[in-house]
């Protein structure tokens, strides 16, 4: 049996119930790449995306994505914000402010670090202190 065939008999698959209708997820570096792809399979469910872009130099890929995401039937929500940055830590804040309910699904996919003008302390930023920031902010709000 290939692959496809295999998907195909899986019960949530044949299902047109959207599982995730209602729910939002909070996805990092979802304006392009695996975070893209995350985002489209939650909107594909129903999900509502929150995604924030370093610079706005990507905020155009990002609108892009937010273009699929919403013809797959889920929401995107767009921002420029750096989860490196302290000061844009408070503008991640006022974001999830707007929002009534809690965040279920928060993916940290955003890494970095290995191109040519990062430095040791970008790295460990982005893949560490920023993670255990936004999990912590994301905690405040969801309580």
């Amino acid at each position: 049996m290939t692959v496809n065939e295999q998907q195909e008999n899986l019960p949530c698959l044949e299902s047109r119930e959207k599982l995730l209708e209602g729910k939002i997820a909070f996805v990092t570096g979802a304006n392009r790449g695996i975070g893209a792809e995350i985002a489209k399979a939650l909107a594909k469910q129903g999900a509502n995306i929150i995604s924030p872009h370093r610079d706005e130099g990507k905020h155009s890929r990002a609108e892009k994505v937010q273009q699929e995401v919403e013809k797959l039937g889920g929401g995107m929500d767009i921002f420029t914000a750096d989860i490196t940055s302290s000061d844009d830590m408070a503008a991640i804040y006022l974001e999830l402010s707007w929002i009534d309910k809690p965040v279920d699904f928060l993916i940290h996919n955003a890494a970095g670090g290995l191109e040519d003008w990062a430095t040791e302390e970008y790295a460990y930023q982005i893949n560490a202190t920023a993670k255990s920031n936004l999990t912590r902010l994301v905690s405040e709000h969801n309580n």
